[in-house]
């Protein structure tokens, strides 16, 4: 039977236990899945031998590995791994001593690691994802801040970290705990309202709930307080007055910011339609369609045709879509542009964009403006098995992108 699973370098002269369950394949039939696993080592001393003496570990002969097994133990290897330096004392040459912990943990490296995670209850496929993020140090990044896993690892919340913890014994009220609580609710209430911060107030009040449901111990406000004060101070988040904001959608915020603004500027020379003459379009806009914009609408509509990038806000039913159809039979207008899309061909294409993040938003502003609109990723050439964008600029005159 195929046995499947997040393994080691697996070595086919050696045996290994694995713990797991049988699954079907649709398409292999029954394999075992493993959930955990770990290598057999040698049971007697020369079984161990053997193996120290064997070509994965070239100049070490029999004698030289009975020596090693008699100095340090049936543990040996396990004691080499953790620390190369009891090799000292025992006769070998400095560069015997770096080959043998080197290819020692070349060898058993990886699998020492997934099984160290095995037993701190993770999956062989869970244990995999964080032996990729760290390599051979990944049970030393746990013992030394489990909660460091919420932050790197897809999947791992503050209540799995905080279970680790506590079998480490690291204290409930711990900085290192505190800080772990006020990163994992930071990113749960940004990531679940779609906002780029919290007020200070909400990552205290939902901080506290969070580390006293995990374990019954009793955190004051002022100690959850300092954490986020020593979060700060290490930029692992931003504080502004009573903002706190991840620093990952900090960065972000500003890099838009600094985009937006290249790109009001690169424009600054760029002729723009008087505004008596927009204005006069728009109300032949509103004699063919019928509708009478507000004052507020108007605004909008003249504001977006004078600028290089116009941003445009509002709740549901504020009029938003209504602008965006003004928008673009107004710009067609100031431009003697059809809207009769027969008339364009692929080497002259329509000059307006309409685009969306999701098919749905997509479909939504195409049904309004009754032109094709298409997905970002699609309007970008994004590919399927890619992530690289196809190497053509967009040459059309008005790009709308409807953000819902």
């Amino acid at each position: 039977m195929v046995v499947t699973g997040t393994f080691g370098d697996i070595k086919e002269d050696a045996t290994y236990t694995f713990t797991g369950h049988v699954v079907d394949h649709p398409k292999y039939g029954q394999q075992f899945q493993a959930d955990n696993y770990h290598a057999d080592q040698p049971t007697n001393k020369s079984g161990l031998v053997d193996y120290l003496s064997s070509d994965k570990f070239p100049g070490i002969g029999p004698k030289t590995a009975t020596k090693i097994i008699d100095h340090l133990g049936m543990d040996a290897i396990d004691k080499i791994l953790d620390d190369p330096k009891v090799l000292a004392g025992l006769g070998m040459t400095a560069a015997k001593r770096d080959m043998l912990a080197t290819n020692l943990k070349s060898n058993q490296g990886m699998e020492r690691v997934i099984i160290g995670l095995n037993d701190y209850g993770f999956t062989s496929n869970m244990a995999g994802r964080i032996y990729q993020q760290y390599q051979n140090d990944a049970l030393d990044v746990i013992k030394h801040n489990p909660y460091q896993l919420i932050n790197d690892i897809d999947g791992i919340g503050f209540t799995r970290a905080d279970q680790i913890a506590a079998k480490l014994a690291i204290a409930p009220t711990s900085q290192l705990r505190l800080g772990g609580a006020v990163m994992d609710t930071l990113q749960r209430l940004t990531d679940g309202e779609g906002d780029t911060y919290v007020t200070l107030k909400s990552l205290v009040t939902q901080t506290l709930d969070l580390l006293e449901r995990a374990r019954s111990v009793a955190v004051s406000p002022d100690a959850v307080g300092q954490a986020i004060v020593t979060l700060a101070k290490d930029n692992a988040l931003i504080a502004e007055g009573d903002r706190i904001f991840p620093k990952r959608l900090y960065d972000a915020e500003w890099q838009i910011g600094r985009q937006l603004k290249g790109l009001a500027e690169a424009d600054a020379t760029a002729t723009e339609p008087e505004l008596a003459e927009i204005e006069k379009t728009l109300a032949a806009v509103e004699a063919d369609t019928g509708i009478a914009y507000d004052a507020t609408q108007r605004k909008a509509i003249v504001t977006a045709l004078q600028s290089p990038i116009f941003l445009l806000t509002g709740g549901p039913g504020t009029g938003k879509t209504t602008v965006t159809d003004g928008i673009v039979r107004t710009y067609a207008r100031l431009h003697d542009l059809s809207l009769d899309l027969d008339q364009y061909t692929t080497d002259e294409p329509f000059p307006i964009m309409l685009a969306a993040p999701t098919g749905r938003a997509a479909k939504r502003i195409s049904e309004t403006t009754q032109l094709p609109a298409s997905t970002i990723h699609r309007l970008l050439g994004l590919g399927v098995d890619t992530q690289e964008f196809a190497p053509n600029e967009l040459p059309n005159g008005l790009l709308i992108i409807d953000e819902m």
